[in-house]
């Protein structure tokens, strides 16, 4: 019985990490994106006759 209260409370965590590592992950990749835009924005401003 005091297993059983152990895996479930392992399975709880682990859906919780997974959870919280999904949002990190999503969240990485929206920053990616911004920095990405800002990188071109900027390069565009300062470097305009590179276009």
């Amino acid at each position: 019985m005091h297993r059983n209260i152990q895996l479930n409370e392992l399975h709880q965590l682990v859906k919780t990490y997974t959870t919280l590592l999904e949002i990190d992950i999503a969240l990485m990749a929206a920053t990616g994106k911004e920095l990405a835009r800002t990188d071109t924005v900027l390069g565009q401003n300062l470097f305009p006759d590179l276009q």
